[in-house]
């Protein structure tokens, strides 16, 4: 067993957690690794895994992960810097492969950084299995090492060729209608040869009086007044 496998052996196997606690539980363990001082410099190298786009996940999280624990005064290199620095460089790097010491040291003493940050995020049976490591450019020691076991989740899933289940839809409640209304339902008939469409709407389940209406409009229309009238209100 080399000496990561021995690292790893010693760390145990911890429960399952979520994607997003595994990387801010890893930065916060890689962080604290002998040797990382205020005013170290920090690049995320690589995270292997497949397909491509959860390896640039991981990868990126790790970054938002360490800067969230960077109160220690050390700085994170963005991904960004790192891959402007590979093309300066010229070399043919993928960030979704592992790296070996040598490059490691090759990259990071180009980029002028004191640690470097690689990764693995392979599936188990009914799980994933994330592995992170420090390591220091100079020296090419692992500093530190961060081992878990991550639980399947949709964002998972999708990351890795899936789909996003679609958000579940809540019907809104029932509007009561209002206060003495009843609800008429809508429908289509025939009038005069035509076909005429009529909308759902409310209508008083009792006739309006002159007095109702007066009151509400401030007028009264009709030609039937007085007290004598069937119409009256």
């Amino acid at each position: 067993m080399d000496a990561l496998g021995r690292m790893e052996q010693a760390l145990g196997h911890e429960g399952q957690t979520g994607l997003d606690q595994t990387l801010r539980n890893a930065a916060a363990r890689l962080s604290s690794a002998p040797g990382v001082e205020r005013g170290s410099r920090i690049a995320v190298l690589s995270m292997r895994a497949d397909p491509a786009r959860l390896s640039n996940y991981l990868v990126d999280e790790m970054i938002v992960a360490l800067m969230g624990v960077g109160g220690q005064g050390f700085t994170v290199v963005s991904r960004s810097d790192v891959e402007l620095a590979l093309v300066r460089e010229q070399l043919d790097f993928d960030m979704s492969g592992e790296v070996d010491d040598q490059t490691a040291q090759h990259i990071g003493r180009f980029m002028g950084v004191q640690f470097i940050v690689a990764g693995e995020f392979e599936p188990l049976a009914g799980f994933f299995r994330f592995r992170a490591r420090i390591i220091e450019v100079e020296t090419a020691a692992i500093r530190e090492i961060y081992a878990a076991n991550v639980r399947s989740d949709d964002i998972i899933a999708y990351l890795r060729g899936g789909t996003l289940p679609a958000p579940a839809v809540t019907a809104p409640p029932p509007v009561p209608p209002p206060h003495g209304m009843v609800r008429v339902q809508g429908g289509t008939f025939n009038m005069g040869g035509r076909s005429v469409t009529v909308s759902s709407f409310y209508m008083d389940a009792h006739l309006v009086t002159q007095h109702e209406w007066t009151e509400l409009m401030g007028t009264n229309p009709s030609r039937f007044r007085g007290a004598t009238s069937r119409w009256n209100g």
